[in-house]
């Protein structure tokens, strides 16, 4: 029962809870899974049967992500973003400032995100995170962890919503890992990124900037009445 389950967690035994996620027939409430994602931060291992369970929501998944390693994050982003029609909705909602919903979205300029990046990679975190703010729709905050996110993986999705320029993205993935202060790991394999970068669309990389962004706010489906 969910009542159990809750008290499993509490516990904190990262043997008990591993048992309690990987019993698919237990009942997890909401409450529940938010704890379970404050776990994972010190115990890896509950991450990969979490991200399997049926019952897992596409919030707590996105908030997964950034806990899970490269494998798990793609099997989070192929599970997770596959119902187009709801996200065309959603995508639609949180673009209703734009009211040519069907028109094909404008390239950010270039010049100014590749000064922002040029910044970040010289440790301007923040200042960086207020420049793409406002081009980007997204909170200082949401832009700040996706810089600060040394996988590579999250500004794919930010420079995929962009609509950063196809033929220059290994480019710029290699001057961005070649930096005295790189965004992205030394040892991370740009190919899988620019593999990434050219399978996600559009509608699915602002979408999940989206849910980002309620996260960091804790709205939408992250609001506390929820």
């Amino acid at each position: 029962s969910r009542a159990i389950g809750e008290a499993l967690i509490k516990s904190g035994d990262p043997s008990v809870v591993l048992t309690l996620v990987r019993n698919m027939e237990a009942e997890i409430s909401h409450d529940g899974f938010q704890s379970l994602l404050v776990l994972c931060e010190n115990h890896e291992e509950l991450l990969a049967p979490l991200a399997t369970r049926q019952d897992l929501t596409a919030p707590f998944a996105f908030q997964m992500f950034w806990l899970a390693p490269a494998q798990l994050r793609r099997f989070i982003l192929s599970r997770f973003l596959t119902d187009s029609e709801t996200l065309t909705k959603i995508l639609k909602i949180t673009m209703a400032a734009n009211s040519e919903d069907d028109s094909e979205p404008e390239p950010l300029n270039q010049h100014t995100l590749l000064e922002a990046l040029e910044r970040a990679a010289r440790g301007q975190i923040e200042i960086a995170a207020e420049e793409l703010s406002g081009v980007m729709q997204l909170s200082v905050a949401t832009v700040a962890k996706i810089l600060s996110d040394l996988q590579g993986d999250a500004l794919v999705v930010m420079l995929k919503a962009a609509v950063y320029p196809r033929s220059s993205m290994l480019g710029l993935l290699k001057r961005m890992q070649s930096a005295d202060l790189p965004l992205i790991s030394r040892e991370r394999d740009l190919t899988e990124l620019q593999s990434m970068f050219e399978t996600l669309s559009f509608n699915k990389a602002r979408i999940l900037l989206t849910y980002w962004d309620w996260a960091q706010s804790k709205t939408g489906p992250y609001a506390a009445h929820h």
